[in-house]
C-alpha cells in the first residue's frame, strides 16, 4: 500500500491510495485526499480491498502516519494482519508499489485535461486497463491471476449487454497460484540481479555498534547542501528490526525522523586499532599571567541587545570594541565553565 501524494484537485480528491496483490500483481486505484488519518484509511480498506478479496495475511507499506499509528497497529493485530514498514529512502523494499504508481501517473498524464482535474474520473479505466495487460514478472494478467478468465471487453453497439463473459478455466486455481509463486520468484531473482550490480555488501552491524547516518536525504538549516556534513552521528544502534534495517538512538534535535533506516544509509565507524593511543589535550597558554584553554565547542550564547551586533558572523570588527557577549564554552581538557569574553 502506498500513497500518491500532493496531486492537483480532482472534484475534491489530492491523493490517490495504491493497493498491490503480491501474488497476483492485481491493483487497486482509490482516490482519497492529503488530510485521510487511521481511520479513514481504515474505512477504504474495508470498502475496497476487505469487501472484495477478505484479510491479507500480509501488508507492506512506507513509515507514514496513518500506517505506523496505534489505531492501525491494533486493528492489525485484531484482524491478524503482518505489518511490515519499508526503510525510508529505500523504494526497493516495495518495488512493486512504485512500478505501479509511475504507471498510473504516466497514464493520468496523457489523459488528464489541460486543467489537470478529472483524473478522478480516469481511475477505474486505468485500474481496469492496468489489471487485464499481462505482468512482466508473472506473464499473466492480474485478472487472469486473480480469476482464471479475462473479462470481456468486447463492444457490441447493436446490443445491450452490460455483463462480461467469463472464459473456461484453463488450469487448476492451486496450479495457477503455484505457476504465478514460480514466476514471481524467478522474476525477483532477475530484479535482484539487476540491483546487486551498484551495491556493495553490507557491512556486518549489530545492536550496540555507533554508526554515521548519510545526511543525504535529512534537511538541514544550512543555506547549501553542498557545505553541509555528508554523515551524521554517530549515533547508537538499539535494534535491528530488519535483516537490513536498523534503530538508531537519535537526539532530540531529529526525534522527527522515522529511527529506522536501510543499511545503505549507514557507514561503520572506524574503531582505534592501537590500544592507548589517544590524543590528550594541549595544555594551557599563558597570556598576561593567566591560563587560556582551546575552545572545544561552543555550548550556548547570548547576545546583548543593548549594543548593536550582527547574528551569524563568526569574527567582529576589531573597531566595535564596546560590543559586550557572554559566552558559555566548554575548554578543551576543562570542565565547563561561565567565560565572558570581552570584544
Amino acid at each position: 500500500m502506498d500513497f500518491i501524494e500532493q496531486l492537483p484537485d480532482s472534484n475534491g480528491f489530492t491523493t490517490i491510495l495504491v493497493v498491490i496483490d503480491r501474488a497476483s500483481k492485481q491493483a487497486i486505484f482509490i482516490p482519497t485526499y492529503d488530510t485521510i488519518n487511521s481511520e479513514e484509511l481504515a474505512q477504504l480498506f474495508i470498502i475496497h480491498v476487505f469487501s472484495k478479496h477478505g484479510i491479507p495475511n500480509h501488508i507492506t507499506s512506507d513509515c507514514g502516519s496513518e500506517f505506523v499509528s496505534q489505531f492501525t497497529r491494533a486493528l492489525a493485530k485484531a484482524l491478524d494482519m503482518e505489518l511490515h514498514f519499508t526503510s525510508r529512502y529505500h523504494l526497493e523494499a516495495d518495488g512493486q508499489t512504485e512500478r505501479a504508481n509511475q504507471t498510473l501517473e504516466q497514464y493520468i498524464c496523457i489523459y488528464c485535461s489541460y486543467q489537470q482535474d478529472n483524473w478522478d474520473l480516469l481511475l477505474p479505466i486505468a485500474e481496469f486497463t492496468y489489471n487485464n495487460a499481462p505482468n512482466a514478472s508473472t506473464g499473466i494478467s492480474p485478472f487472469f491471476a486473480n480469476k482464471g478468465y479475462h473479462p470481456n471487453i468486447t463492444v457490441h453497439p447493436e446490443r445491450d449487454i452490460a455483463s462480461a463473459q467469463a472464459h473456461d478455466f484453463v488450469v487448476n486455481l492451486d496450479e495457477l497460484h503455484q505457476f504465478l509463486r514460480d514466476e514471481i520468484t524467478q522474476a525477483q531473482s532477475c530484479y535482484k540481479i539487476q540491483a546487486d550490480k551498484c551495491r556493495n555488501t553490507a557491512p556486518p552491524f549489530n545492536v550496540g555498534n555507533k554508526v554515521f547516518l548519510s545526511s543525504k536525504h535529512i534537511k538541514t538549516t544550512c543555506p547549501t547542501a553542498k557545505f553541509t556534513e555528508k554523515f551524521l552521528g554517530p549515533f547508537k544502534i538499539i535494534a535491528q528490526p530488519g535483516s537490513h534495517s536498523f534503530t538508531l538512538k537519535l537526539p532530540l534535535d531529529l526525534r522527527a525522523i522515522h529511527p529506522i533506516f536501510h543499511v545503505s544509509q549507514l557507514e561503520p565507524i572506524e574503531e582505534n586499532t592501537i590500544p592507548n593511543r589517544t590524543q590528550p589535550p594541549p595544555p594551557p597558554v599563558e597570556v598576561d599571567g593567566e591560563e587560556q584553554y582551546e575552545i572545544a565547542q561552543i555550548l550556548d550564547s547570548k547576545i546583548d541587545r543593548r549594543f548593536w551586533c550582527l547574528l551569524g558572523m563568526c569574527q567582529i570588527e576589531q573597531d566595535r570594541s564596546h560590543e559586550r557577549r557572554s559566552t558559555e564554552c566548554a575548554g578543551v581538557g576543562e570542565a565547563i565553565s561561565n567565560v565572558t569574553l570581552e570584544l
